[in-house]
């Protein structure tokens, strides 16, 4: 930042995106020029502030400011974005994505973009990794309320009895941040139940190998036949990142998760958890 950036209370969250990344970057040429793409998920919608009233959930809940030294334009696109809670970045297009964490849970139902068969020339070869001594099944993310308000903050944990990471089974294993940009008990369970999901299948995942397929994106499923389990199942996997040469030769290296791993989470406030202790 070359100066003080402040983003004034109630100021529409996706304009001040837009803002930023249309500033100049001293030869006329734009920050990027690349239209950024938006969830309409937040249109319409609205949350309670602690001091009860009501504003749209698009509106920032208090003025923002970012100093100069330390902070740069993306730092303050991504504290803008901590106040939607919202998944942001750039997508295989190039175009600043930004998807709403808490429209993002059930990711059985998202399309398949492609089914690898042991037999098809796309498949390389997979590699399943399992290592439980490292997944985090209770997640707490608290927040900053506005001024003159208690402290806010979201629960989830992983009691579901399918799961083999469930606290029951192994144990309380609690991961905690704060974020400055969570300023409601709503904000904060959003992300925690999103981040449950990620932490909870983190070390239980499978690296495919593959020919070079340029659509598949992140956050999508890809599915798996495998013949190698009784009845040849056809396995959905949540893709959660991947790697592609530069050259357009080579294989790329999928990192996917199944969704069949996935908890279904117990999400509360930090404030509504605390009432239940004994």
């Amino acid at each position: 930042l070359e100066g003080i950036y402040e983003c004034p209370v109630n100021s529409n969250i996706f304009s001040a995106i837009n803002g930023i990344l249309n500033i100049d970057m001293g030869n006329g040429q734009p920050i990027d020029p690349t239209p950024a793409s938006y969830t309409s998920w937040y249109n319409g919608k609205t949350q309670t502030l602690p001091d009860g009233s009501v504003v749209p959930l698009t509106n920032s809940p208090y003025t923002a400011r970012y100093d100069s030294e330390g902070d740069t334009y993306a730092s303050v696109i991504l504290g803008l974005n901590d106040m939607l809670a919202g998944w942001i970045g750039y997508d295989a297009n190039g175009s600043l994505r930004m998807e709403a964490s808490q429209d993002d849970i059930l990711d059985i139902s998202k399309p398949i973009l492609w089914t690898f068969t042991p037999t098809e020339k796309q498949f390389l070869g997979a590699t399943y990794v399992v290592n439980n001594s490292q997944v985090k099944n209770d997640v707490i993310r608290v927040g900053e309320s506005l001024s003159g308000y208690g402290q806010v903050g979201g629960r989830a944990q992983n009691f579901d009895p399918s799961s083999d990471t469930n606290i029951n089974l192994i144990g309380l294993r609690t991961d905690r941040q704060s974020k400055a940009g969570y300023y409601t008990d709503d904000v904060c369970c959003a992300p925690a139940e999103f981040d449950l999901k990620r932490n909870t299948v983190l070390n239980k995942s499978v690296t495919i190998r593959s020919s070079q397929m340029f659509h598949l994106q992140e956050n999508n499923l890809i599915a798996v036949k495998r013949p190698d389990k009784q009845g040849e199942p056809v396995e959905r996997h949540l893709l959660t990142g991947y790697t592609l040469p530069l050259a357009t030769k080579g294989e790329m290296s999928l990192n996917c998760t199944s969704v069949q791993d996935f908890p279904v989470a117990t999400v509360m406030s930090l404030s509504d958890y605390n009432q239940t202790l004994p």
